[in-house]
């Protein structure tokens, strides 16, 4: 079926989040520029939409191993290289499309979420086949299911389906990619913890659960039918994030609209169930949407947080409370994208280095530690990234040469190096 059409690729994983997550867990990547996908690898020129997350896979990470000198082999060169032109994580589970066109996906596999007909998590890097040829895609750390965008605008989804998060009508998990029914024409597509997203010419599309109004419609009722339903308020949106239980869209202002359950942004503990200007976010050119935090990328290429800062993942040198007025991350300039995970973040920066900060149990800061760091540190040993990507756990960045790159939690073989064991250092990943 590859070659048929091209396609955009979207998906969204959700496994190992938060205590409030739909499924005990929650996570969210990024791209600085528009297209497919939640939780999609972010880079300059290609596009991305972010997610939230969910429990499960890589509750293993809180016993990271460290990865040493083992876990940076390859780093010189050593292993061959298949080129990657887009990459995206999820809670627990991760996937790649290589500049040949092939699209491979690994790790947590309890919902069929990898897409290879099976439920059985795989810790190498499986081929599947998509009802088209994926031209991008993304994953987010917060979900268990998957979606692709085609490049004729429509859309196939596959994984954990319970609250109809699939969209194809049933609420029966898919372990194959599984095409929407509809004629709708989208942009972009990004998954939460088990609720979808689209976009299309400015508006919005969502489907899923609706516990806390995360599907934008004017109430929190479950919806009669697990189709997409159009969000209320809202035409100017040029890029979604999802997180567990709430939604975010960045509008052509540069100003940013959210719904759900998102006290960490309005400071009140209630559900939004339409679209909410937030205020003092202005400027803003990407957005990241992690556990319970959210990061955007301003037009002068520096970082402001906001949300929960158990962890220290508003990376404004302090760990603790909550903050509803964005902060600006620490000794950060020159950014061009930005990823966020289960209570931790990272930005690429124009130089091509990587610097994370946040929660590191398991590993996914990357600096060869699991010391959690509450500014931004820089990912040990990697140089000429031009892509990056958070995980529920677990990070990664593609470099200028098309190798792909992954650190953190590996309990569910995410890092797909045929081990489940975690690394604090880069990995290659080899397909």
């Amino acid at each position: 079926m590859i070659g048929r059409r091209s396609v955009a690729f979207a998906f969204v994983l959700c496994a190992a989040c938060g205590s409030k997550s739909e499924n005990n867990g929650a996570g969210t990547t990024s791209a600085s520029t528009s297209g497919a996908g939640a939780g999609t690898s972010s880079t300059v020129t290609g596009s991305t939409a972010s997610g939230g997350g969910i429990g499960g896979a890589g509750t293993t990470s809180s016993t990271a191993a460290t990865g040493g000198a083992g876990g940076m082999g390859g780093m010189g060169g050593s292993a061959p290289i298949t080129p990657v032109a887009d990459f995206a994580l999820g809670a627990a589970h991760s996937c790649a499309r290589t500049n040949a066109g092939a699209i491979y996906c690994w790790g947590r596999n309890q919902y069929g979420q990898i897409g290879d007909g099976t439920t059985a998590d795989r810790n190498k890097p499986v081929k599947i086949t998509v009802p088209g040829t994926v031209a991008s895609f993304g994953i987010r750390m917060a979900a268990d299911h998957s979606c692709v965008l085609e490049s004729n605008g429509s859309l196939a989804c596959w994984g954990r389906n319970g609250a109809g998060e699939v969209g194809d009508g049933t609420i029966v998990d898919k372990n194959v990619p599984t095409q929407l029914p509809g004629a709708q024409t989208y942009e972009q597509v990004t998954v939460g913890d088990q609720h979808t997203c689209a976009l299309r010419k400015g508006s919005i599309d969502c489907w899923g659960s609706n516990s806390h109004g995360q599907l934008g419609v004017g109430s929190n009722k479950p919806s009669s039918s697990p189709v997409p339903l159009p969000v209320v308020m809202i035409n100017n949106a040029t890029e979604l994030s999802l997180n567990v239980r709430q939604s975010c869209a960045l509008l052509k202002s540069g100003q940013l609209s959210a719904w759900g359950e998102i006290d960490e942004l309005t400071g009140m503990p209630v559900a939004f169930t339409a679209p909410t200007p937030i205020a003092f976010y202005a400027g803003v050119t990407h957005i990241a949407y992690g556990e319970y935090h959210l990061c955007a990328l301003l037009g002068n290429q520096t970082v402001i947080c906001s949300g929960s800062n158990d962890h220290g993942q508003l990376g404004n040198g302090k760990t603790g409370g909550s903050y509803t007025m964005p902060v600006p991350v620490m000794n950060l300039s020159g950014v061009i994208a930005i990823a966020s995970g289960f209570q931790m973040s990272c930005a690429l920066k124009q130089d091509g280095t990587v610097l994370c900060w946040g929660l590191n149990g398991a590993g996914q800061l990357g600096d060869g530690t699991t010391a959690d760091h509450n500014v931004p540190t820089p990912v040990k040993g990697l140089s000429g990234a031009v892509a990056i990507a958070a995980g529920g756990y677990h990070a990664g960045a593609r470099k200028g040469d098309g190798s792909l790159w992954l650190w953190g939690g590996n309990g569910n073989g995410q890092l797909g190096d045929g081990t489940t064991t975690n690394s604090s250092v880069p990995i290659q990943v080899a397909f």
